[in-house]
């Protein structure tokens, strides 16, 4: 049956099926004209980034022969944690390791050791898989937690973490009015990470208001270790130059690369509610030292 004849047989059936299409069709527009600007995901994976309560980073550094790779979960809420895995390789040595971090304490065991040394794999044995602690304020302890919730040892990165409303409001304020994360928009091409599509961005951080954004994220978790590193000195610097990937449905952050530190670090798992374990069984730090020592 021809639409006219459908229009002029059934008026009211005809209303309806057209009033669905054009809700459909506005849908779709809204969808890939507002929901899918790649000026709208930029900034909301920005506010995203700051009410993110665990997330997992994965990440690769390869310089001067040298090969690192390390995931780290970072747990926030009630109990403050993060999970650290870590492998090295250099001269045909590898070295893993597990780490766990919360505010008050660091722990951490050696898994695995391979070295074509064998009298190294035998003097190093007797501190495989034994967890140390670190307590503070005796010794240096909540380093890992600190480093996996700042995450700039490598590249200007946006702060992840929950932060409180007010907080939030006032930092995503601050990055808007300094313009820190600049993307270039005409350069914009959608990438795969992973299974998922995403827009890829290549965006200039401003160096002076990126230190001052990474102070007042810090201060929302107790902590003031950027606090002697001056803004100023960053001043009239050129701007660090990043490239970004951010998810187009979740419009959340799932890649970072920084080609000049050979730095690359993607990001998964946002949200994920499973409490990192806190070893029970540990020996002091010094011990473990004095095991690898021989």
């Amino acid at each position: 049956m021809r639409l006219i004849e459908i229009i002029r047989n059934y008026p009211v059936r005809a209303l309806v099926i057209g009033g669905a299409l054009l809700y459909v069709i506005s849908g779709l527009m809204w969808w890939n004209g507002v929901y899918l600007n790649p000026q709208r995901v930029f900034d909301d994976m920005l506010a995203n980034n700051l009410s993110t309560r665990s997330v997992t980073k994965n990440i690769t550094l390869e310089a001067s022969g040298e090969q690192l790779t390390q995931t780290v979960r970072l747990q926030l809420g009630e109990a403050n944690a993060a999970f650290w895995l870590v492998t090295a390789k250099y001269d045909g040595n590898s070295v893993t390791t597990e780490s766990v971090g919360t505010p008050q304490a660091d722990y951490v065991r050696y898994t695995k050791i391979e070295s074509n040394n064998q009298e190294a794999i035998k003097q190093y044995k007797s501190a495989l898989n034994q967890w140390a602690k670190s307590i503070a304020p005796t010794e240096t302890a909540g380093g890992l937690f600190q480093q996996a919730l700042l995450d700039i040892n490598y590249a200007p990165v946006p702060p992840v973490g929950y932060v409180m409303p007010d907080s939030r409001n006032q930092m995503l304020k601050f990055i808007r009015e300094h313009n820190i994360f600049r993307p270039d928009y005409e350069t914009v091409r959608t990438v795969a990470v992973g299974n998922r599509q995403a827009f890829e961005y290549t965006v200039m951080v401003e160096q002076a208001p990126y230190v001052r954004l990474m102070q007042s994220f810090e201060k929302n978790f107790g902590y003031n270790t950027l606090s002697d590193v001056s803004a100023t000195q960053y001043q009239g610097q050129p701007a660090d130059k990043i490239v970004m990937a951010v998810d187009k449905l979740s419009h959340q952050l799932v890649r970072v690369s920084y080609e000049r530190t050979g730095y690359t670090e993607t990001f998964s798992g946002y949200g994920i509610a499973q409490p990192i374990q806190i070893p029970s069984r540990t020996i002091p730090l010094d011990t473990l030292r004095q095991r690898l020592g021989g």
